[in-house]
């Protein structure tokens, strides 16, 4: 991991274990074969620049990874509120949204495990009582050798930006 206890580019993903939106378990295997863009955000998110923004980017990078016939590309969500976010809920966050579920997974875990998975790639949050929750943004590109190979920190990455990254990641 460098000298920083915060994942950044060229280290690779901790292992892990979540459930996606359809209940079924989602580990880093997921990673293997694929690029695969990952973010975390959480469902009751009411601040419209920051989670709903997020989605929105990689439904529409999605989208045009389809258009440009961009293989071996899937996107990963990681739920920052396991306490609410459910498979239930995150299956209907994903159909709020009409996602495309193909290649597309919600996940969430325990909270430690969560928490802890956050830490390590520099995501920060806090609860403050009778307020949304409180949280940092990155968005990163997974190679299918589980290593960072590009990341944006903040919510106001471009689609584009992303899109043009996503064949450098993939090395079947």
């Amino acid at each position: 991991m460098g000298d920083s206890m915060i994942r950044s580019v060229g280290d690779t993903l901790p292992p892990f274990a979540f459930y996606d939106q359809d209940g079924k378990v989602i580990t880093t295997d997921y990673f293997d074969g694929s690029v695969t863009v990952l973010n975390f955000i959480f469902t009751r998110c009411s601040i419209s620049e920051m989670c709903p923004a997020s989605t929105m980017r990689m439904k529409k990078l999605q989208g045009l990874a389809k258009e440009k016939n961009i293989p071996h590309v899937k996107f990963l969500s990681i739920t920052l509120d396991p306490l609410f976010d459910t498979p239930g809920i995150l299956k209907s966050y994903a159909l709020a949204y009409d996602l495309d579920e193909s290649n597309f997974r919600l996940c969430t875990a325990r909270k430690q495990a969560v928490d802890d998975l956050a830490r390590q790639f520099g995501i920060f949050r806090k609860d403050v009582k009778g307020l949304p929750l409180d949280h940092t943004m990155r968005t990163m590109i997974i190679n299918s050798k589980r290593q960072i190979i590009y990341q944006f920190p903040g919510s106001q990455w471009a689609a584009e930006d992303f899109l043009a990254r996503l064949p450098e990641g993939v090395e079947l």
